[in-house]
């Protein structure tokens, strides 16, 4: 239970935050000359205001969610995956490949080993990264931001040569066979099973982090190495597993993208959701279930921020001003939280020496 209650506490901070943002976002806009109220009126009505709006911001949430998780759980083990975009793309060039190539495979078969494949090609991506920081004491920061520029230019001359489809001008990949591209929940929609793979997704790595084995190991190496290396927990082999997850469901996201929307490859495909995934992290407080909420949110800012230049005229780069006032509120709360931590800390340490300098002077 006091996983649920943490998980409610950090959501209950991020809903004030959000609140503050957004207060805060409303102050902006008019000191700038715009009206708030027609400006969130628009942001929301496009996002939640009908099934169409809903159905296409599910689409934006769902890879958020993906790599929300991927984050996530390398957060709550110490690891620093900053990564995601190059797992993510390194799922989608493979679900392309595949989907291309596999044309006569029954989609009961084709699509589980398109994500599987997808998911694992996620993992090898960042397997350098995770055996450099662990053997050698490389920043994963460094590695990973890198491993992120390539994966970027990867594709770019991917899009451009070996995979180019030679009936169009412009950079992208021939469009993967029918028989690999997700079901969709909607008529009329490009809503697709993903959202339900990654709601599940989600549920799965809460049951993983807090009611397996492993994953306490994963939660205690992210608290304290030097202590769960004195219990007994093989800190590197930990470290590393840690990574591999995070980049496994990466990748996977990639993977549904590219058969549930994109259903080709071509240059712009991350657009940035392995960055925006650090986001989502850090509002939920690294917890899975809570990435679910925070990604929704993020998706509902993303869906609005056409309609808010639309229809309020407000520039579409306000929203990102929105998503990191959010931010700075969240890891405000946390940081006050890390402060009354270290002074309870320290009150203890006093209190255990005071004790000690009252029993030798009984002695």
């Amino acid at each position: 239970m006091s996983e649920f209650l943490d998980m409610f506490k950090s959501l209950s901070k991020a809903g004030l935050a959000i609140l503050f943002a957004f207060f805060v976002s409303g102050i902006l806009l008019l000191m700038v000359g715009y009206d708030p109220i027609s400006a969130y009126s628009a942001l929301f009505s496009s996002s939640v205001g009908s099934i169409r709006s809903v159905s296409n911001t599910l689409i934006q949430t769902s890879p958020l969610l993906f790599t929300g998780i991927a984050v996530a759980i390398a957060f709550k083990g110490k690891m620093l995956n900053v990564g995601a975009e190059g797992q993510y793309i390194a799922g989608g060039v493979t679900a392309t490949y595949l989907g291309v190539i596999l044309r006569d495979v029954n989609p009961i078969i084709l699509i589980p080993t398109i994500l599987i494949l997808s998911g694992l090609a996620g993992a090898l991506w960042i397997l350098v990264p995770a055996l450099l920081k662990v053997k050698l004491g490389v920043s994963e920061i460094i590695t990973t931001i890198m491993f992120n520029y390539i994966a970027i230019h990867t594709m770019g001359w991917l899009v451009r040569g070996p995979l180019k489809d030679q009936g169009q001008t412009a950079p992208q990949s021939e469009r993967i066979v029918e028989n690999a591209f997700l079901p969709n929940l909607l008529p009329g929609t490009r809503l697709h099973i993903g959202i339900f793979i990654a709601v599940f997704l989600a549920i799965i790595a809460f049951v993983f982090l807090y009611k397996t084995y492993y994953g306490y190991e994963i939660r205690s190496v992210g608290f304290s190495p030097l202590a769960s290396k004195v219990a007994g927990v093989k800190v590197g082999r930990t470290a590393v597993l840690t990574m591999l997850i995070s980049g496994f469901l990466a990748g996977m996201g990639g993977s549904v993208e590219l058969l549930g929307v994109a259903h080709r490859l071509y240059e712009g495909f991350d657009s940035g959701v392995g960055y925006t995934a650090i986001a989502v992290a850090i509002l939920a407080n690294c917890n899975p279930l809570g990435v679910i909420l925070s990604a929704w949110f993020f998706g509902i800012l993303q869906t609005g921020a056409g309609a808010m230049q639309r229809l309020a005229g407000i520039s579409m780069v306000f929203v990102n001003i929105i998503q990191g006032i959010v931010i700075i509120f969240v890891v405000a709360a946390n940081v006050e939280k890390t402060q009354q931590d270290k002074l309870g800390y320290r009150i203890k340490r006093w209190l255990s020496k005071k004790d000690k300098t009252i029993s030798q002077e009984v002695d």
